[in-house]
């Protein structure tokens, strides 16, 4: 897919009822992708199954929207928030 044709894509596409989203956006911040991260929490142990070697690892991503739950980390205050 193109950069051209996903960025569409993701202008268009919709996740949930958006009538009733602020009514459930009280009690759930996730509300607009709630739907989705039900099936990929229910989908994703069958598709990724980790064993004994497995390493925990952490990625900072730059992101510059208001979020409830961030946490900043002080030794990279430049790269973004994890």
């Amino acid at each position: 897919m193109s950069l051209d044709k996903f960025c569409t894509v993701s202008r268009v596409i919709r996740f949930d009822d958006k009538t009733t989203r602020p009514e459930r956006s009280k009690l759930d911040k996730l509300a607009a992708v709630q739907d989705i991260r039900e099936k990929w929490v229910y989908i994703l142990p069958k598709l990724y199954n980790p064993n004994e070697n497995i390493t925990p690892d952490e990625q900072l991503v730059v992101f510059r929207v208001r979020c409830p739950f961030k946490q900043y980390i002080l030794r990279h205050l430049n790269m973004g928030q994890k």
